[in-house]
């Protein structure tokens, strides 16, 4: 079967390289590879490499968190975690953005490397949140260095959030959209509805005193009118 000739063809490499070097019987051969490294080897290009042979996922940036394959990842680079300047420089960038993150796995399935790229530009990397113990008596010095280092990032995320946040100033808006809109010019009309009347105010005239003759007199003559039409009766006031 398949996955019988892949578990014998790891093991074989594996038993290869703990077997004593050809040279140094002394060492295993895998320990004179990791000893004998060219100081001027290059590391890894996982920018370049990652967009062509990893997983693609999209996700986004929030208060500088990424949610990949179910897990918290932080904003960073060269396989550290991103503080202080750096950090405030890569929020400006990339914080509320819909981002693309290039990934790949480890034989375990856990996320070996991440790389966070925005509009076909790499940005950054996405490192693991460090995860330590709450019970002080049981952290050990790797995980008082991973609570330094959370402390550290939400302390500077804090602090551009509240300095965007104070940045933004009261805005008015201001409606000045129409309630009905046509681009035929045709529009719906209801029969029978009667306009709907404006109330629009107007200041007083004050009249020309010298076309008035203070010699004048003007009688007033009040209009004639039957009164009685005006005065109901009891029984239709009832």
């Amino acid at each position: 079967p398949f996955g019988d000739i892949v578990e014998n063809s790891l093991r074989d490499i594996q038993e290869w390289n703990n077997a004593p070097h050809s040279v140094h019987k002394n060492k295993t051969r895998w320990e004179i590879f990791c000893e004998r490294q060219h100081p001027e080897l290059k590391p890894t290009n996982w920018k370049s490499i990652l967009p062509h042979l990893g997983y693609e996922t999209k996700s986004s940036v929030n208060v500088g968190h990424i949610r990949l394959q179910n897990k918290e990842f932080l904003l960073g680079d060269d396989g550290a975690i991103c503080l202080g300047e750096k950090l405030i420089t890569l929020m400006r960038r990339i914080e509320g953005e819909e981002v693309t993150v290039y990934w790949l796995d480890d034989n375990k399935g856990d996320v070996l490397k991440a790389v966070i790229y925005l509009n076909d530009t790499c940005i950054c990397e996405a490192i693991a949140k460090p995860v330590y113990s709450r019970a002080m008596a049981e952290r050990t010095p790797k995980d008082e260095q991973a609570r330094e280092t959370m402390s550290a990032y939400v302390a500077t995320i804090e602090g551009y959030m509240r300095t965007k946040r104070n940045a933004i100033n009261d805005v008015l808006v201001i409606n000045n959209r129409t309630t009905t809109t046509s681009s035929s010019g045709k529009m719906f009309v209801m029969p029978g509805l009667a306009p709907r009347y404006e109330v629009t105010e107007t200041s007083a005239e004050i009249m020309d005193t010298e076309f008035i003759n203070e010699s004048d007199d003007f009688a007033f003559i009040p209009q004639q009118q039957n009164r009685s039409s005006f005065i109901k009766s009891t029984k239709d006031r009832i």
